[in-house]
């Protein structure tokens, strides 16, 4: 038996609280079954990028609770501020838009930092069952850690990994229904990145996300 790099994690079987989540998820027994995703668990910084994904998903799963929470608010609001009178019938309307405004997050079982971008387009976010849509990108991805973590952990929601290494061996994507790779060059094509975002945002809630993005933020700002 060959052992790669998941396989001595396993075996290892860190203490660290968000490996254990990767090790114990339901997600890793499907894609150790994958050969599409040989390369995927047998990078060699595997579980440096096991921990920061798992910190990143627990940021956005954070921002989307409490983004949910206030749009549910706000329809209330909405609501309950239509008051029928003999007169006059009034609607209280709030809508906030954030575009780009950087939100960070640490983690104390990581020593890396991550950030998180919420964008949102000039509409209104569309909503069912008064639930706002989201969609997530995954800056400088690399091989997608954090895409393919969230595509198991958020399956309704559309992914994109966006890198600009063309060479790069994502096959593993093609196993994931709602993920999707693009490239860009954040340094080249920073405008263009940004106006693609817009389109793919308009009516819902885009959240941008990656590890190491100090350097690229301003383009973003």
């Amino acid at each position: 038996m060959v052992w790669i790099a998941i396989d001595i994690i396993i075996e290892k079987n860190y203490e660290n609280e968000y490996i254990q989540q990767w090790l114990n998820s339901d997600f890793l027994a499907e894609i150790r079954q994958d050969p599409l995703f040989h390369s995927f668990l047998n990078h060699k910084t595997l579980k440096k990028e096991m921990t920061e994904s798992y910190a990143i998903y627990v940021r956005i799963k954070q921002i989307i609770d409490r983004l949910s929470n206030l749009t549910k608010s706000n329809n209330t609001d909405q609501t309950s501020s239509t008051t029928p009178s003999s007169t006059t019938s009034t609607t209280s309307t709030s809508t906030t838009t954030s575009e780009f405004s950087l939100v960070s997050s640490t983690s104390s079982a990581s020593s890396s930092s991550s950030s998180t971008t919420s964008s949102s387009s000039s509409s209104s976010p569309s909503t069912s069952d008064s639930q706002p849509k989201f969609v997530l990108f995954d800056i400088c991805s690399g091989k997608g850690y954090t895409a393919c973590l969230l595509s198991k952990l958020f399956p309704e929601m559309q992914i994109y990994m966006v890198d600009k290494d063309k060479k790069m061996n994502v096959k593993h994507v093609d196993s994931l229904p709602n993920v999707e790779m693009k490239y860009f060059d954040m340094c080249r094509e920073g405008k263009q990145l940004k106006t693609w975002i817009r389109s793919e945002t308009e009516g819902k809630i885009g959240l941008i996300f990656g590890s190491h993005l100090c350097v690229i933020y301003q383009r973003f700002s």
